[in-house]
């Protein structure tokens, strides 16, 4: 007598090792919690970022994925501007300066996009008082 410790019903080799399957509608129904998170927090920062206070002379300057950081920190001097932080990528710089129309400088001097700094966001720094360099 061969005793066989398979579940009934099951045949073949692979009968014991078969892993369970999710059905693609649940696999599905586990991304929007994720999505629905994304969503609200990117929501919420540009709602931040759009209503908060902003840094007077303080701007985000995003130059050209393809230049190197030189190119962008040569935008900024042309503009009449200084480095107030490095941002998480090469062409990415806070950029501070006590001109009117700094971000229009920016603009012409080749930035790709300036977009002002809330104050929550930003180093805080106060251009008015002279602590820019």
């Amino acid at each position: 007598m061969i005793i066989s410790s398979d579940p009934p019903g099951a045949t073949g080799p692979d009968a014991r090792s078969a892993p369970p399957h999710c059905s693609s509608r649940e696999e599905r129904g586990a991304v929007w919690p994720a999505l629905t998170a994304a969503f609200l927090g990117l929501t919420t920062l540009a709602g931040v970022s759009l209503f908060a206070d902003r840094a007077e002379g303080e701007y985000l300057v995003i130059g050209s994925p393809f230049a190197a950081s030189r190119d962008l920190l040569l935008t900024i001097a042309a503009a009449d501007g200084a480095v107030a932080a490095a941002g998480g990528f090469e062409n990415m710089m806070v950029a501070v300066s006590d001109k009117p129309d700094f971000a229009a400088r920016l603009r012409a001097a080749g930035a790709l996009m300036v977009l002002p700094v809330p104050r929550v966001f930003g180093c805080g720094v106060d251009v008015s008082r002279g602590d820019a360099a």
